[in-house]
C-alpha cells in the first residue's frame, strides 16, 4: 500500500513515516515544505522518500498512484497562526481543501485529515464534549483548522473515503522533537532549570494522546478499519479517562523528575482554552489493542532519558530547534523563507 503523508518533516509526521515504514506493509511518500529538516535529534532512521514542496504548490500528479493521503502538514499550533492569519487560512484551510480535491482527483481512495481539538475552544459543558457538539474555536488556527474540517467532509464519496482525526494535545519524543506542546514544555523546563513555570492558573482542561499511541490510531484507520463505518466521518483520538487540567500535568511533570519545582508565571498566557472530550466514538471503532494507554509518566520517563541520550540543552528548549514559532521567525530573518513563508531553495 502506498501511504503519502504530508508534514513529514514534522513532530508528528517525522513519527508516522518511521512508525509506517517499520510494519515492512507499506511504501511511504513524504510531503513536506522542509522548514525542521535541519532539527531532527537522530538521523539513523531518515528511510522515507521525501518530496519538498509547499502544499500551497502541489499538483494532482504528485498523488497519483497513492491509495492513502494522511494530511497533517500545517501551521500548526495557535502561536503560529498568530504569526499571519491570512497565511493561517491559506494554509490550513484554502490549501487542505485543494489538497483533498487533487487527491481525489488523482484516484486516492482514503484520506486521512489531521484537525485539532483546539476547535472546542472554551466549553463550560460539564460532560466531556463529542464529535458533534457545538464548536467554540478561539484561535486563527483553530477556525482555519474548522473550515477545512467541513469543507474535506463533503467531498466524502463512494470511491473517495474522509474521515477526519482530531487529537489531544499530543505528548511524548519524536526525533523531530517540539517543546512547544504543554507536558513536553514543562518537562523540559524541569529538567534544564528545575522549575516547572505554568503560565495560567492550571485550572484549564487539556485531554492529552502520547505520539506513539497516536501513530498506532492512524495506522489502524490505514489499514484495518472498515472505511464504510467511518467515512465522512469526525473521531476525536486520545487517552480515554484522561481528561486533566494543567496543574495536574504539572504534577505529572514533576512526578517525572521531583528535583523541579511548580512555579506559577507573573505573565499569564492569553491562551483560555478549557474543554473536556469524550472517547467513546474512537473506542467503539478500534479494538482493545489499538486504544491509547500510555500516561505522561511512562511517556516523561522515557523523555528524560532521550533528553539525556542526545544531550538536550537550554539552547535546544529556548531555541530554534523545538520550537516553531522560534524556528519561522529565525528563517524569515534569515531570508531562508520569506514573508509568505516560501522556502527559498
Amino acid at each position: 500500500m502506498k501511504v503519502l503523508v504530508t508534514g513529514s518533516l514534522g513532530y508528528i509526521g517525522s513519527a508516522l513515516c518511521d512508525f509506517l515504514l517499520e510494519k515492512n506493509n507499506y511504501r511511504v511518500i513524504g510531503l513536506d515544505s522542509g522548514y525542521f529538516e535541519d532539527c531532527a535529534f537522530s538521523q539513523s532512521r531518515f528511510k522515507t522518500q521525501h518530496l519538498y514542496c509547499d502544499i500551497r504548490h502541489a499538483d494532482e500528479e504528485l498523488f497519483m498512484g497513492a491509495d492513502v493521503v494522511v494530511h497533517m502538514a500545517a501551521l500548526s499550533n495557535d502561536p503560529l497562526g498568530t504569526l499571519n492569519e491570512k497565511l493561517t487560512y491559506e494554509i490550513n484551510y484554502r490549501s487542505a481543501v485543494r489538497l483533498a480535491s487533487l487527491s481525489k482527483d488523482a484516484g486516492v481512495k482514503r484520506f486521512i485529515f489531521l484537525s485539532t481539538q483546539s476547535i472546542y475552544g472554551i466549553s463550560t459543558s460539564k460532560r466531556a464534549l463529542k464529535e458533534d457538539d457545538e464548536k467554540f474555536p478561539q484561535t486563527a488556527y483553530a477556525r482555519s483548522k474548522l473550515l477545512a474540517e467541513d469543507e474535506i467532509l463533503r467531498l466524502n464519496s463512494k470511491n473517495f473515503s474522509v474521515v477526519v482525526i482530531r487529537p489531544a494535545t499530543v505528548f511524548g519524543f519524536s526525533r523531530l522533537f517540539r517543546s512547544d506542546i504543554v507536558f513536553n514544555n514543562l518537562l523540559c523546563s524541569a529538567y534544564l532549570t528545575e522549575k516547572i513555570m505554568i503560565k495560567s492558573d492550571g485550572t484549564p482542561w487539556r485531554p492529552i494522546i502520547n505520539i506513539n499511541d497516536l501513530c498506532l490510531v492512524i495506522e489502524y484507520f490505514i489499514r484495518e478499519i472498515t472505511w464504510k463505518d467511518i467515512s465522512k466521518m469526525s473521531v476525536n483520538v486520545g487517552l480515554p479517562g484522561e481528561n486533566l487540567q494543567v496543574l495536574e500535568i504539572a504534577n505529572a511533570a514533576r512526578q517525572c523528575y521531583p528535583k523541579a519545582k511548580i512555579e506559577i508565571g507573573e505573565e499569564l498566557s492569553s491562551d483560555e482554552r478549557s474543554y473536556q472530550v469524550s472517547f467513546e466514538r474512537l473506542t467503539n471503532l478500534i479494538p482493545e489493542n489499538v486504544v491509547p494507554k500510555t500516561d505522561l509518566i511512562l511517556a516523561g520517563n522515557e523523555m528524560l532519558e532521550e533528553f539525556a541520550k542526545h544531550k538536550f540543552v537550554l539552547a535546544d528548549f529556548n531555541g530554534t530547534r523545538t520550537n516553531r514559532l522560534n524556528r519561522l521567525n529565525y528563517l524569515i530573518a534569515s531570508g531562508r523563507v520569506n514573508r509568505d513563508l516560501i522556502y527559498r531553495r
